[in-house]
């Protein structure tokens, strides 16, 4: 894994030769046809070129009015200066260089903003784009020697490639772009088994925060719904927290769906409450202190490995003892296994020095360093208690 994944860390700390990179490649492409010039001519090279812009600029017409411009503008000088240079040699590259410059125009700024905005994943557009900016050049190549044409493809290959060693020989990320390494304390409530986790983006700790804790020599999956972000992990001392409950108050069965009304809380008195479902119940409906909760969205679904992560924050002051009110119903044929969790800002004195770690080139981000408690729990419809919480001291 490099710093290059186009999820976790879209962006580096040095894009300039990434870009070099894109750009260059997309020089090599658009001149590759050249290569073949001496075979078809520079007069057929052209005339298939422009009449690809022409059937090009139809066809984003018809599929993207919006944006046909973006091929319009340089099929139409190309059209139009073609008629005027009448297959005289000077005119006819004067006529391909305006049609370089009509589609710079026009294609040069979206392909400029296309890195800021979606990071080295826009590679293989900004190349493509770039390739059928230098696409007119081609038939240039045509008076070349063989050897001359593949020279002047070879040579922005080269360079892609050079400008591509330098930009994996860079750090990926320094003091003004730092990379992000999120630190939690994650205890399980119901085993009494703590860890800290440490969760960076380019899956590699850095040398001071793997030192400051026995952590684990490969990213792992930080909890079953967690495979996202992985995260090394170190053994910790557990602490005499007590973890969330879900009292069952009503459990019904009607063949395979599961009606439960239940409270869910956290004695210790977290801002945010979890209840995680697998991914095998399907949810037909949930309620909230009798509000609807429409479903998780696809994507976070998805970020999740499917299950599906309902996350609720109580109101400032309200009493921990109180928690939130749960109604759901699921289609599950047996037990319901899931999962209750509560999750507070800040970290115990264990995983606070890891936090303190970091260099000047790691931050942590979005929610921040957290303490998370979970706990599994099971419900059938025996009913009864699922996952009280545990007193002060206890596990």
């Amino acid at each position: 894994t490099t710093g290059l994944d186009p999820i976790l860390r879209p962006w580096v700390a040095s894009p300039g030769p990434l870009v070099a990179a894109f750009l260059l490649a997309g020089v090599a492409g658009g001149l590759l046809p050249g290569v073949a010039a001496g075979r078809l001519g520079a007069p057929g090279l052209r005339a298939g070129i422009r009449m690809g812009l022409a059937c090009g600029a139809v066809a984003l017409a018809a599929a993207l009015p919006g944006a046909s411009f973006l091929l319009l503008v340089p099929a139409l000088v190309a059209g139009a200066g073609g008629l005027l240079a009448g297959g005289r040699g000077a005119g006819e590259a004067g006529v391909d260089l305006a049609t370089v410059v009509a589609a710079g125009l026009v294609l040069g700024p979206p392909v400029f903003l296309l890195e800021p905005a979606l990071g080295h994943a826009s590679g293989p557009a900004v190349a493509a784009a770039v390739a059928l900016l230098a696409l007119p050049l081609a038939p240039l190549l045509a008076d070349l020697t063989t050897r001359a044409r593949v020279v002047a493809v070879a040579l922005p290959l080269a360079g892609a490639g050079a400008a591509l060693s330098l930009a994996l020989a860079l750090p990926w990320a320094d003091a003004d772009a730092p990379e992000r390494v999120v630190v939690y304390f994650h205890q399980d409530a119901g085993g009494g088994e703590a860890r800290i986790l440490a969760s960076p983006d380019l899956l590699v700790l850095p040398g001071p925060v793997r030192e400051a804790a026995a952590f684990s020599a490969d990213v792992r999956p930080r909890l079953p719904w967690g495979g996202l972000r992985p995260a090394f992990e170190a053994p910790a001392t557990a602490l005499p927290l007590p973890g969330p409950g879900l009292v069952v108050e009503k459990v019904e069965r009607e063949g395979p769906v599961l009606r439960v009304r239940g409270r869910l809380s956290s004695p210790r008195g977290a801002p945010e409450l979890q209840l995680v479902l697998p991914p095998e119940a399907g949810v037909r409906a949930f309620r909230v202190d009798g509000i609807p909760v429409p479903a998780p969205v696809p994507k976070l679904a998805r970020w999740y490995g499917g299950f599906q992560v309902y996350r609720f924050v109580r109101s400032a002051g309200a009493p921990a003892a109180d928690g939130v009110l749960v109604e759901l119903e699921v289609r599950s044929p047996g037990p319901l296994e899931a999962w209750v969790a509560d999750q507070s800002p800040g970290l115990p004195p264990e995983a606070e020095r890891v936090a303190r770690a970091r260099p000047a080139s790691a931050v942590t981000q979005q929610e921040g360093d957290v303490t998370l408690l979970t706990r599994s729990v099971r419900i059938d419809a025996s009913g009864g208690a699922a996952a009280p919480p545990a007193t002060p001291g206890g596990r």
